[in-house]
Formats: C-alpha cells, sequence, structure tokens
C-alpha cells in the first residue's frame, strides 16, 4: 500500500529560501526600527576603493570586511547567537577566544573584554606577552623625561593605571583560560619603574582586589568599565600620593540606585536590552561641604575636553590626560582640587598645560593601551 508523500521539507526549504531573498531587501525599511547601531570598541571598515588590478587580492579582503561589519540585521544575528550559546551552555576554549569576537562569556554571565592586536586583554591575562628588558628600559626613559620635563616646570606627574577586568575578577573567567605566570607585563612595568626610576606610578588592581575581597562590586558585570565604586578607589589612590591620605569604601556611604547602568559588552554581544543590572552603585554625599560647577564641556576636534572649578580645600590645579576610564572619576576628583581638566588628546593637553600652568598632570591610561602611554609621552614633551 503507497502511503501519500508528506510534502513538508519542501514547505520548510521554500520558506526559508523565500526568507533569504526577503530579509535583505527589507531591511532599508525596517532600519530605523531596529537597532542597527554598532556597539563595537572600535571604527567600522569603510566601502573600499578598487584603484588597480595589482590590488585585487587586497581589495576582496577589505570588501569582506565592509560586508562582514555592515551586515543586514547583524546585531539582531550576534543576539540569537549568544542567546543560542547560553541556553546551550557552549563552553569555548582558548583557541575560540584568540581568534573569536571581542567578548569573553565567564562564569554567572560576566562579560569581559577580549581586545585584539596591541591591545589584546587576553595576552595581559594569560600573562604570554611580558616586556623584553629593552622595552623596559626604552619605557622607562620616556616616563622619566615626562616626568623631567614637568619638574622643571614645577608641575607634579603621575602615571596612573586603571587595571583591566579581568585583573581583579579573575575568578569569574572561564577555567579554559589559565595563565602561565603570576606576573603580568603591567606588574612587570610598574615594578621597573619603581626600582629604577623616581616616576611617580599608580597601578590600582592591588588595591581594588583589596576592596572587593571585603564585599563592595569595583567594576560593572557587563561592562568593560569600573564602576564608580571602582572609579572612588583609583581616585583615592591618587589622592594619596598627592594629599598624603585617602579613605575606604567602608568610611563612607554606598547606596544602590535606579538609573541606566553601563552594559557595552552586552551591546557587542546584541545582548543590551537582557543583561542589565538592576542598579548602580554611587557614594553618597561624597564631599558634602564642597560645591562644583563646570566651567567648560565640549568635544573638540582632536578629543573630548571638560573641566571643573570647585572651592576644595586642595587649592591646586590639576590636569587628567585620560581615556573612557576616567569619566566615573570625574564624580570625585573635581570635589578634591580646586581646578580640575580632563583632557582626550594629547596635543591639546600639552597646549592647554602650556597655556594655564597647572600644578599636577596625571596621565590616566587603563592597563590594556598602555602602549598608547608610550606613544603619548612622545607628544607631550
Amino acid at each position: 500500500m503507497n502511503e501519500k508523500k508528506s510534502h513538508k521539507p519542501i514547505w520548510i526549504f521554500l520558506i526559508f529560501l523565500l526568507a533569504l531573498l526577503i530579509l535583505p531587501v527589507s531591511f532599508p525599511l525596517l532600519k530605523d526600527r531596529l537597532d542597527s547601531a554598532s556597539h563595537e570598541n572600535r571604527t567600522l571598515s569603510a566601502f573600499p576603493v578598487l584603484t588597480g588590478i595589482g590590488e585585487l587580492s587586497s581589495y576582496t579582503a577589505a570588501l569582506e570586511n565592509y560586508l562582514n561589519d555592515h551586515l543586514p540585521y547583524k546585531n539582531q544575528l550576534v543576539a540569537v547567537n549568544a542567546n543560542a550559546r547560553t541556553a546551550l551552555r557552549m563552553d569555548q576554549n582558548m583557541l575560540d577566544y584568540m581568534v573569536g569576537g571581542q567578548v569573553i562569556v565567564g562564569k554567572d554571565d560576566w562579560l569581559f573584554y577580549n581586545g585584539s592586536g596591541m591591545e589584546s586583554t587576553l595576552d595581559d591575562y594569560l600573562c604570554n606577552n611580558l616586556y623584553t628588558e629593552q622595552e623596559l628600559r626604552e619605557i622607562a626613559e620616556g616616563d622619566t623625561a615626562l616626568n623631567e620635563k614637568y619638574r622643571s616646570e614645577g608641575i607634579e606627574f603621575v602615571l596612573f593605571i586603571p587595571p583591566n577586568k579581568e585583573q581583579v575578577y579573575p575568578e569569574f573567567m572561564p577555567d579554559s583560560l589559565v595563565p602561565l605566570g603570576q606576573v603580568s607585563r603591567t606588574d612587570q612595568l610598574t615594578e621597573y619603574l619603581s626600582e629604577n626610576t623616581d616616576v611617580p606610578v599608580i597601578y590600582a588592581k592591588e588595591e581594588l582586589t583589596r576592596e572587593k575581597e571585603e564585599g563592595y562590586q569595583v567594576f560593572y558585570k557587563y561592562d568593560t568599565h569600573w564602576n564608580k565604586l571602582g572609579a572612588f578607589v583609583g581616585v583615592q589612590l591618587i589622592n594619596e600620593a598627592l594629599q598624603g591620605e585617602k579613605r575606604s569604601l567602608s568610611e563612607v556611604a554606598v547606596e544602590a540606585v535606579d538609573g541606566e547602568v553601563p552594559n557595552d559588552l552586552a551591546g557587542v554581544l546584541g545582548l543590551a536590552g537582557s543583561l542589565v543590572e538592576p542598579k548602580d552603585l554611587v557614594i553618597k554625599d561624597y564631599q558634602p561641604g564642597v560645591s562644583v560647577q563646570i566651567t567648560s564641556d565640549n568635544k573638540q576636534p582632536l578629543g573630548e575636553f571638560i573641566s571643573y572649578a570647585s572651592n576644595a580645600a586642595d587649592s591646586r590645579k590639576l590636569v587628567m590626560i585620560k581615556d573612557s576610564f576616567s569619566i566615573n572619576m570625574m564624580e570625585y576628583l573635581p570635589y578634591d582640587y580646586a581646578e580640575t581638566a580632563f583632557v582626550t588628546d594629547s596635543a591639546q593637553a600639552k597646549q592647554y598645560i602650556e597655556e594655564n600652568h597647572p600644578d599636577i598632570v596625571i596621565l590616566e591610561v587603563v592597563e590594556r593601551q598602555h602602549f598608547r602611554a608610550e606613544l603619548q609621552w612622545r607628544e607631550l614633551l
């Protein structure tokens, strides 16, 4: 007896084929209603121009990068993949992380930035990118030259390094990622500078770890940056170096408040709407007797600049040459010094310092970008 043949597989194939044809065409119509913004910490590839037949190979590679960056429904596809991997608990090995995307999904869904190239946070964590003696000597020479320049102008200089998130929270990193040693290249560098130069250097890893062990969360769970409590710890280390005293988190009032909690790494995964911390942690009434006002707030062609004035007891002028880790530090430093300025671009900072003659200059650069500090001191000299 012949059974009636099912056409279900054919219909599934036809629906899938129809979706492949319709989705790319429909994207321009739906783009404004969907999350199509870039959540990656880099500039997306531009459409390449073929200038000669001899460049065909490099052109095709550039075109592939462009298409990958501008794929229709890219954020939605990334979110589906991330949700699928989380739901299925698909673990990754070390090779996956070394050739994979920008986010490492750790234990308890903690997210960590997976930088590449000179910004390789994974290499920093694995301790497999240590400096040579020659490299340490060259970095020290540059930092010393900058310190001596400012000293000759009556300016106190501090090199300040916020740590990578995984250096403070290694317990949440995947078990498949095992460091080769106990000393990272930032440990190596700060020890070298302390033993061989008189450059004041602050690496905040140890103090942040201590406060974490006291029960305080000092980094955002779904973001690459430290939170307001972590920034407070960093500011207190700066104050200890410049004013001779600091406070711990146990000495201030910590509150959990409603608000938009940063989650840039969740955004890279396409999960910004679902991976969100319910509360932000803040310091209540940090310096209740001090009033602060913004004196300038703008984005220059070369970068961001913002300055403050206050009635702080310390009458000195402080300039911080900064990266994004300074944002939460702005909650505190303006209350501790009479005049503070935060500058992103080195050339702009050099001009500002020459024109305003501050008492203190802080070069703040997060651990994963310390290669940038090696470039900046040349621009600042």
